[in-house]
């Protein structure tokens, strides 16, 4: 009789380890394949990031006819989003990074993943310098 009775709680410690078990491998699977879809889609890097940058010296503004000097902004847009990560700007329809113009300090607000905000540092860095460069040019004529 003794053994009979051990054999049954043998059998229902094995039933709750089985279920606890259950469970937690289901938890482990769980965890897994979150984690697997954040890496795939970039993780912390894929989140947005808004960031301004002063464009003042960067952009040209011409007088019109009222004597309010107008600000273009779109020419510099233009390169920036032809020439860093071009797939990543929400006006292509594919990517989801947005960047505006903020006339009253003259600079742009972009809201982009970090590793195009590093691009777009080093794009901005090249301008200022190829900028400086042609006009230590122009004042040496």
């Amino acid at each position: 009789m003794a053994l009979a009775l051990t054999n049954k709680r043998r059998w229902r410690f094995s039933l709750a380890s089985l279920l606890f078990l259950t469970f937690y491998l289901c938890g482990l699977f769980a965890g897994y394949r979150v984690g697997y879809w954040e890496g795939k889609s970039g993780g912390a890097k894929a989140r947005l990031i808004v960031k301004t940058y002063p464009v003042a010296d960067l952009i040209s503004g011409t007088p019109s006819s009222s004597g309010v000097q107008t600000i273009d902004f779109k020419s510099l847009t233009d390169v920036i989003r032809v020439t860093v990560a071009p797939e990543t700007w929400k006006g292509d329809g594919l990517g989801q990074g947005e960047m505006q113009p903020y006339p009253a300090n003259l600079s742009l607000i972009v809201a982009q993943t970090d590793d195009v905000h590093e691009q777009l540092s080093a794009m901005l860095g090249a301008l200022r310098q190829a900028q400086r460069a042609a006009s230590a040019k122009t004042k040496k004529l």
